[in-house]
């Protein structure tokens, strides 16, 4: 994984490889919410979201840091309620220090 973030030009693939990791994400939380997808947000725009792969989330082992593998949409349902062909609009909390939200899938 080289870099992370999102930047103007940004390749789906770079997106895909620095949305999946590396999180501090507990796994008792990912079973706990079933996370079946990631979006990933930059300045409170959706840009992409990934399908994650099941059993795929794999920890560093260097640190208590996650990551997934998975497939990126770029159509669909999901694809179209998280994302569309601009982004969404999401909200964005100044005191939040975790960047980690769940939001229900019954979109």
């Amino acid at each position: 994984r080289r870099g992370h973030g999102w930047y103007q030009g940004i390749s789906k693939h770079e997106l895909y490889d620095s949305t999946r990791g590396w999180w501090k994400i507990s796994p008792v939380s990912l079973h706990r919410h079933g996370a079946r997808h990631a979006v990933a947000v930059h300045a409170g725009v959706t840009r992409c979201v990934i399908e994650i792969e099941q059993d795929s989330w794999r920890q560093r082992p260097s640190d208590d840091r996650w990551a997934f593998s998975g497939q990126p949409l770029d159509r669909g349902r999901i694809f179209d309620a998280y994302v569309g062909p601009l982004g969404k609009r999401v909200p964005f909390e100044q005191s939040a220090q975790n960047p980690i939200r769940y939001w229900p899938t019954d979109r």
